[in-house]
């Protein structure tokens, strides 16, 4: 089971806005959940009086609003502010909290669209992929002047989320770009696997004589495309569902039974840990 929070101060009757994320908070729990979320793009501008007088008189907090503004006082570090808020709120047991301070702490290094493009990578890893691309389309979306490398790596990551969702007609314009910008071979194979999932076989085949300046990523691609059917197979295999299997047709009623409830569990904890904050 998740976590029950205790909550603390009382709901706003006026929502907090944080303009660069676009979000708006309406109690402490909100705040702290988006200070998580969002680590990578905090700054000092983020934890001014304005914020701070919110908690005060919205939240119905003033002493955590007092301990606040003496941080503000001397100019303390974003990681500071967040350690007093997880401190007073208790909503993120210490070592989770340790991460997000250090998550915020390296994010003051470097620039916004660097922030953006962490952000992203973190959807990205976490599976939310359609938030990934949301988040990718704005950094490109964001004017000129970024370097053809950073750039090449966000239509890179933005063709990894698309493919997840089988959006692989998008996914290889991503990756033909990418590696347009970038001449990374990594990413001209990565588009010859979305063409190749894309098109129809013969279609594909055709494709690959119109450009024989692939031929020979093409065929390191189906190198690699025999190699992940081998693994596959021997995954296959070996997994509980194949013990499963031949557990039911030995007639082995019990140990069948056995093995489903246990890979139910593990199913169900995984489901878990995805699902629940």
């Amino acid at each position: 089971m998740g976590r029950v929070y205790l909550c603390i101060g009382k709901n706003a009757r006026t929502p907090y806005s944080f303009e660069t994320a676009r979000i708006r908070v309406y109690n402490i729990e909100e705040l702290s959940y988006h200070l998580k979320e969002n680590a990578y793009l905090l700054d000092e501008d983020v934890f001014g009086e304005a914020l701070i007088d919110w908690v005060e008189e919205e939240c119905g907090l003033p002493d955590l609003a007092k301990r606040l503004r003496a941080l503000l006082k001397i100019n303390d570090k974003p990681e500071n502010f967040v350690r007093q808020i997880f401190e007073y709120t208790g909503y993120y047991d210490p070592k989770e909290a340790k991460e997000i301070q250090r998550q915020i702490s390296v994010s003051g290094e470097v620039s916004l669209l660097e922030k953006q493009k962490t952000r992203a990578d973190y959807y990205l890893g976490s599976r939310h992929y359609a938030l990934a691309i949301q988040e990718y389309r704005n950094i490109l979306n964001d004017g000129d002047g970024k370097a053809p490398a950073f750039e090449g790596m966000v239509c890179h990551n933005l063709g990894v989320a698309q493919a997840r969702l089988f959006a692989f007609e998008e996914a290889a314009k991503s990756f033909e770009r990418a590696y347009r910008l970038t001449g990374d071979d990594r990413c001209l194979r990565s588009y010859l696997s979305a063409m190749r999932l894309h098109l129809k076989e013969q279609d594909y085949l055709e494709f690959l004589t119109t450009h024989p300046e692939y031929h020979e990523a093409s065929l390191k691609l189906e190198e690699q495309v025999v190699e992940r059917e081998s693994s596959w197979t021997n995954v296959r295999n070996d997994s509980p569902v194949a013990a499963m299997k031949s557990a039911f047709f030995a007639g082995e009623e019990e140990t069948c039974g056995r093995l489903m409830a246990e890979e139910m569990e593990r199913l169900k904890e995984v489901y878990r840990d995805y699902v629940v904050q």
